[in-house]
């Protein structure tokens, strides 16, 4: 049997929700139908190249360059590599339009089949030439994507037009992760809360990038109010990114670091949800976050933003707050006050884990791409 020669394009091979999708997807999938090489626009986060070079895929990075033809010249490398390799498909996954664009321009100019995949609303100006930019490339991409998959209808919407969704070429795509991961251990709840010295504090936690979008200094006005009415509470913050710094600097002049620890970005960071009390989240736009599925099959409580799609409470412990409203960070305060130390127990988690289960997300896609 001939195998088919996909390439598989996401911003990096990273720690983050994206990377991971695509990760699960060529761990999962490669076979002897099916063979997987990367090309990556991110060559400073790299954690998991020399896995996937292991398992036989070539990882074609982009080198980053300060240039105001950015767009243009990462459009010139996908077509470079298009061109001297045989692909039957290229699989996209973006948070943006303009990402998106950049690979299915030079797809289509070589006639290689396009699957796109939206992992997230991404931020909209509300400019008028924006708005016609984003409409033209909506309609660009419904117009040339064999299949289109998203992670939310939110996500859906902001890069679809109405046509392509009601086509048959659509398919909203689970957040799926490897269930048995993400179980409660308390074995090492204990063991990492006494790595830290919080055997005793209430933990609340957030997993994800340093970067704008997650809103961490919203978060650090929130604990910072907790703690004049208890300041047994600590905010555990895993992940990386540009604001790493920054962030660090507004905890010690704001005078919460004693209550605020910085792990950075972590491979080892599912076993990190049971050392939690509650999850945090207020982030300014998201798709469908992997880490609130993920929090959720641990039994944690969490409190995210209501700007967050409503589909990712698929177990019943999501609390949707506003970060918007003059009295939000009052408001996230009271709820994790009252609420922030209640794991829960939900009857109805066997019945997420099936939906959620990444080997059952990996077999609609590949027929998909044995079937173009």
């Amino acid at each position: 049997m001939i195998k088919k020669n996909v390439l598989i394009v996401v911003s990096s091979l990273g720690i983050g929700g994206m990377e991971k999708f695509a990760l699960q997807l060529f761990r999962g999938a490669t076979s002897s139908e099916l063979h997987f090489d990367f090309l990556i626009f991110d060559d400073t986060r790299l954690d998991y190249l020399d896995e996937v070079q292991k398992l036989g895929a070539r990882v074609f990075i982009y080198k980053q360059k300060k240039s105001k033809l950015k767009f243009m010249n990462e459009m010139l490398f996908v077509n470079g590599v298009l061109k001297k390799n045989h692909y039957d498909l290229i699989y996209i996954n973006s948070c943006s339009l303009k990402s998106l664009i950049t690979s299915l321009i030079p797809a289509k100019h070589n006639n290689i089949k396009v699957i796109t995949h939206a992992h997230s609303v991404g931020y909209e100006s509300k400019g008028k030439l924006d708005l016609l930019m984003r409409k033209l490339m909506i309609n660009y991409i419904s117009r040339s994507a064999d299949i289109g998959y998203s992670c939310s209808m939110n996500a859906a919407v902001s890069k679809y037009n109405q046509k392509f969704l009601m086509s048959g070429k659509y398919k909203t795509i689970a957040n799926a992760v490897n269930v048995d991961d993400y179980s409660f251990n308390p074995e090492i709840r204990n063991r990492l809360r006494t790595s830290l010295h919080i055997d005793d504090k209430i933990v609340v936690g957030i997993i994800g990038r340093l970067e704008n979008e997650k809103n961490h200094m919203f978060l650090f006005n929130v604990i910072k109010q907790m703690i004049k009415t208890n300041s047994n509470y600590v905010l555990l913050i895993i992940g990386g990114g540009s604001l790493e710094q920054k962030l660090k600097e507004a905890v010690q002049s704001m005078g919460i670091e004693n209550n605020v620890l910085f792990l950075g970005a972590r491979t080892d960071a599912n076993l990190w949800y049971s050392a939690m009390d509650a999850f945090v989240l207020p982030s300014i736009y998201e798709g469908f976050p992997y880490v609130l599925v993920e929090a959720q099959m641990n039994g944690l409580q969490c409190f995210i933003s209501d700007n967050i799609t409503r589909d990712v409470d698929i177990s019943e412990t999501i609390r949707f707050v506003s970060i918007d409203e003059e009295d939000s960070v009052n408001k996230w305060s009271v709820a994790l006050l009252n609420n922030g130390n209640k794991r829960i127990r939900n009857s109805n988690m066997q019945i997420v884990k099936d939906k959620f289960d990444v080997r059952n997300v990996i077999s609609i896609i590949v027929k998909d791409i044995l079937n173009l």
